[in-house]
């Protein structure tokens, strides 16, 4: 059976904290069952706070506080750490039948960890660095209007979060930052810590607090436009992905044909580890639905899977969990 990659990376990251005595109270039959599913855990990618920029000072203080958080924030931070890994190229995770069980078990529990670290109640902040002040500014300069999709499928694409042409951006994502007793950590959302193939490290996110600043600013502006800013523009509804069959059912509803004769990323087998034949078209899934919401439970179990559909294989590709994805 396959899981996402990013459980992978997850339970790397758990077993190497095990392996520091830093995690109590895992049976030790568990344990060594995963050890034999991720035997490379003692190789993971831990981020070095105090190694980050030696030429004008160490950062001696974030490496400090992050030794001395409790052992939940570290897992988080270092899963982080290991979803940042992927993007561009990632196969599933496989493993025995008789396994699957203890992975279902081990994702709802990282789960339910990154749920209980994020704030409570329906209030979603920008990620804002996917996005530059003058773009962030037009989206709420017209808050009711659709947001134009790109309907082109380039050659280049390997996600399948949406893209658009107004504004150009990335993905505008959405999600709850981390609880104020996360310390550094609260200056993040889920969707920064865990965004894909990023060029921005974890310590820089840490070191500049790019959010409250945004924040701050825009506060003293009269207009929090760089704070909270999810409101439904509109009587649509969120569609929720609280799994894979979720995706592949609306990629069914919505389907882009990838055109099969084209060198495209996603139907190269090396990307997904198979050729991806289909993905959602945004502009039409922005007339039924104001944005898309996607659980951590999907993340973590079906995420960089190829997904059946009607009309081939589809792929979730650059998404975060628990965040919300705004088409409108």
């Amino acid at each position: 059976m396959d899981f996402s990659p990013h459980l992978h990376g997850w339970i790397e990251t758990l077993l190497y904290l095990c392996s520091r005595g830093e995690v109590l109270g895992i049976p030790l039959a568990e344990r060594r069952a995963l050890e034999g599913l991720v035997p490379d855990h003692h190789d993971i990618q831990r981020p070095q706070f105090a190694l980050y920029d030696e030429v004008s000072a160490p950062h001696d203080e974030i490496d400090s506080w992050f030794n001395q958080a409790d052992w939940q924030t570290r897992f988080l931070i270092i899963a982080g750490e290991q979803s940042r890994l992927l993007g561009g190229a990632g196969e599933g995770f496989s493993v025995p039948a008789d396994k699957a069980p203890l992975l279902e078990k081990y994702a709802q529990w990282f789960a339910q960890i990154l749920r209980d670290h994020l704030t409570l109640g329906n209030d979603y902040y920008l990620s804002a660095r996917v996005l530059p002040d003058p773009a962030i500014r037009e989206v709420h300069a017209n808050p009711h209007s659709l947001i134009l999709m790109d309907p082109a499928v380039e050659s280049s694409q390997w996600w399948t979060t949406p893209n658009y042409l107004r504004p150009q951006s990335w993905p505008l994502t959405y999600s709850r930052r981390f609880v104020p007793a996360t310390g550094r950590l609260s200056v993040l959302t889920s969707a920064e810590l865990f965004v894909e193939d990023t060029t921005r490290d974890i310590v820089e996110d840490l070191i500049d607090g790019k959010q409250s600043v945004n924040a701050e600013v825009a506060g003293r502006r009269g207009r929090l436009w760089g704070k909270d800013m999810w409101d439904r523009p509109d009587r649509l509804p969120v569609y929720t992905v609280n799994s894979g069959s979720d995706f592949a059912d609306l990629v069914a509803r919505f389907p882009h044909i990838i055109p099969p004769n084209t060198r495209h990323t996603l139907r190269d087998t090396l990307t997904v580890g198979a050729r991806i034949d289909v993905i959602p078209d945004w502009a039409q899934i922005a007339q039924h639905y104001s944005g898309v919401f996607v659980s951590a439970e999907a993340f973590l179990r079906d995420t960089w899977l190829p997904l059946q559909t009607p009309h081939g294989l589809t792929v979730m590709t650059n998404w975060a969990p628990e965040t919300l994805y705004r088409i409108r």
